[in-house]
């Protein structure tokens, strides 16, 4: 039906791209789950609490040693992930964000 919608606009759809999935399946667009409830997948938000807990246990500068990962720009980093979650998830992402807040920042 779709299909049908799009050529009779004038429009011809790209079959390289075209993917036909049943409901049950997980779908993702632009990162973000949009089968019933607008949602990040699952491994993304898991990292994100992982992030937060190691973060917290170790602080910031031996996680980032353990991660092999600079300083430079970690702060936002983290905290943008955890904004675009706000964006899909306000109640999943406000206890992270304050946690987040509580961590003392070297920098």
């Amino acid at each position: 039906m779709i299909e049908t919608i799009v050529r009779s606009s004038g429009f011809r759809p790209n079959e390289t791209k075209v993917r036909y999935l049943e409901k049950a399946t997980r779908q993702i667009v632009t990162g973000v789950v949009v089968n019933d409830v607008r949602n990040w997948p699952r491994e993304r938000r898991r990292w994100l609490r992982q992030e937060l807990y190691y973060l917290e246990k170790f602080g910031v500068d031996s996680h980032l040693l353990r991660r092999r990962s600079e300083r430079a720009r970690y702060k936002e980093f983290i905290y943008g992930h955890v904004y675009a979650l706000n964006s899909a998830r306000p109640d999943e992402a406000q206890p992270l964000l304050q946690r987040l807040d509580a961590i003392e920042w070297p920098y």
